[in-house]
């Protein structure tokens, strides 16, 4: 149980998150044997976040050969009302205020934030100093 306590500990750190309750959600999906990477996904599927404080980056999902590769679970559940207000804007990339770079789509029949892995985060970033200077 301590491990598993630990990796979803880890999992909601990695998004900068440190929900309420976290050794309830850990304790209530460990007896129910959910993979540690389901419990913070199902997580934010009951508890959409928002996407105020998301700040647009520049660069585009085509950018990258393969965009699916750049992507790395947990992802979070956005409702389709901010799924459609994202889709209406002009970038494929948002810096979250914990400091995560993000894309967004369809994911697990429903909507989610999907962070980009560190090396495609760190180009996009890069790519905003150039454009900053």
């Amino acid at each position: 149980m301590y491990q598993y306590k630990q990796r979803v500990r880890v999992l909601f750190a990695g998004l900068g998150f440190a929900p309420k309750g976290l050794d309830a959600i850990a304790q209530t999906n460990f007896q129910a044997c959910v993979p540690a990477l389901k419990a913070v996904e199902n997580h934010f599927k009951r508890h959409p976040i928002s996407i105020k404080g998301l700040k647009p980056l520049q660069g585009y999902i085509n950018q990258f050969p393969d965009p699916f590769r750049i992507l790395k679970r947990p992802y979070m559940a956005i409702s389709e009302k901010n799924w459609a207000s994202l889709c209406d804007g002009s970038a494929d990339f948002y810096l979250t205020p914990q400091g995560r770079v993000v894309t967004f789509g369809n994911a697990d029949q429903g909507f989610a934030l999907m962070p980009v892995n560190s090396e495609a985060s760190a180009l996009i970033l890069a790519q905003q100093e150039k454009s900053a200077a």
